[in-house]
């Protein structure tokens, strides 16, 4: 929550995901829901105990680094009377990390250790180190230099003293370009943004999960509020004026709805809206009315199915106005096919080599000719030869694009291992069965909507 690293979320049968940028790296873990867990009776809890200790060991490592790198201090101290009180997270309190002042950094501390009973003080140390250095070394044996030898011999670019000092660049602005920190890769923006209800005061009904919410929403920089009921802590109660959003999930008086600024939304609202990497509209998310399908931020891919960006429903006047558009299509759609059944195909579009050839390699003049000359001797005009010669030319290359991207294909698992072919195979094994699962969901979507949109005709009509 204090560095707003939290990016997505997602409410599962599992549990709860949530996903985070961390220095550069996306991790993510999963939270079971707070219910009481009944513990079987096949497992040795024993076992799992020891694994727990060494997850808490290392998450006590981690920890530390995340605080310290913060300047915050690891563990944050706990009130334990605020945490009797049902704070929550608010029972923590961060404090930043205070160095020590009172030694003067000025004055160094003389350290002494005893050695073979004598007294050795740094300066001692260091005067040992200076004779070490001023003393010369022996002269070493001159040898046969070969030229192999001189193109692996340091240079005097290679060689830099011990006491080198960084100097400041010389170009035009008097500045170099300074190095990424790993502090400044976690402050880089990203899709979504980590102040998204920064701008919000939002309250929590007593029949919401307060923990979830309230890491969720202060984690993305907005205010949150709870009746005393949830616990204590709460930095404003309901009555306050600048609360804008009240998550509730049970039903609502129609004059406490409409009253005031408020806006009352079920807590999908703030999931979806993180999700989203902006704030819906709260209309879709009141209380009472059917929620959208709540989708997983991890299905990434054209495979997967994604119904509209907004997430809302089409209306009853969307559905009576596409009725007519779709209509009109489907009668489209029959007069060609009825079209196609009674037009009988002509004899000279099947025997016309030429023309085969000219759309295979449309840029050859000469081919170009031949075709030109069989469509004169066929008795057809110059306009109606054009008009075949493109639809040719695009029914070649729909045909060519496949077999050329096969072959290519083909070529490139040749190539592969056994190991490496079997994955590929795999891989796309699962992108085939993806998109089948969408066509499917697509095809159940469109049917729905078409038949929501013949009732509206109906109840139009009568």
């Amino acid at each position: 929550m204090r560095t707003h690293a939290l990016r997505k979320v997602f409410l599962s049968i599992k549990g709860i995901y949530f996903q985070a940028e961390v220095m550069g790296q996306t991790i993510t873990w999963l939270v079971p829901y707070q219910f009481t867990q009944p513990i079987p009776a096949d497992v040795d809890a024993r076992v799992m105990l020891t694994f727990v200790e060494l997850y808490q060991t290392l998450l006590g490592f981690v920890f530390f680094k995340l605080y310290s790198d913060v300047s915050l201090v690891y563990p944050p101290p706990l009130n334990l009377d605020k945490d009797e009180a049902g704070a929550g997270v608010g029972a923590f309190t961060l404090e930043d990390i205070v160095s020590d002042q009172t030694t003067s950094p000025s004055v160094p501390t003389v350290k002494k250790v005893e050695v073979d009973g004598k007294t050795v003080t740094n300066k001692d140390v260091k005067r040992a180190i200076m004779d070490i250095n001023a003393t010369p070394l022996p002269p070493q044996p001159i040898t046969s230099f070969s030229k192999a030898d001189a193109d692996t011999a340091p240079t005097d670019v290679d060689i830099l003293p011990d006491d080198f000092v960084v100097q400041p660049s010389k170009s035009a602005d008097g500045q170099g370009a300074p190095l990424l920190t790993m502090r400044d890769i976690a402050v880089l923006p990203s899709a979504t943004s980590p102040l998204l209800f920064s701008s919000l005061n939002i309250f929590l009904s007593r029949e919401t999960p307060r923990p979830l919410l309230e890491f969720v929403v202060r984690a993305f920089g907005g205010r949150v509020g709870w009746p005393a009921t949830l616990g204590a802590g709460s930095p404003f109660d309901e009555n306050d004026p600048s609360i804008t959003h009240v998550i509730v999930d049970r039903p609502l008086n129609s004059d406490l709805a409409s009253a005031g600024r408020r806006k009352y939304v079920q807590p999908q609202w703030v999931i979806d809206s993180i999700n989203a990497g902006r704030l819906l509209v709260e209309d879709t998310y009141a209380q009472g009315k059917i929620l959208p399908p709540h989708l997983s931020p991890f299905g990434e891919g054209s495979s997967t199915y994604v119904p509209d960006a907004n997430g809302a429903e089409p209306t009853d006047e969307d559905l009576a106005a596409g009725s007519g558009e779709s209509d009109g299509e489907e009668e489209e759609q029959e007069d060609e096919k009825m079209a196609e059944v009674e037009t009988p195909v002509p004899e000279d579009s099947v025997t016309r080599p030429a023309l085969a050839a000219a759309a295979a390699a449309p840029e050859d003049p000469a081919l170009r000719r031949a075709a030109e000359i069989e469509a004169e001797r066929a008795g057809a005009e110059y306009a109606t030869f054009e008009a075949d010669l493109k639809k040719a030319i695009k029914k070649t290359k729909k045909v060519a694009e496949p077999v050329i991207e096969d072959n290519e294909i083909e070529m490139n698992k040749m190539l592969m291992s056994n190991k490496q072919r079997k994955l590929y195979e795999r891989m796309k094994h699962g992108e085939k069965k993806r998109a089948l699962e969408k066509s499917k969901l697509e095809q159940k979507r469109d049917a729905l909507r078409k038949a929501k949109a013949k009732e509206v005709r109906k109840g139009t009509k009568a």
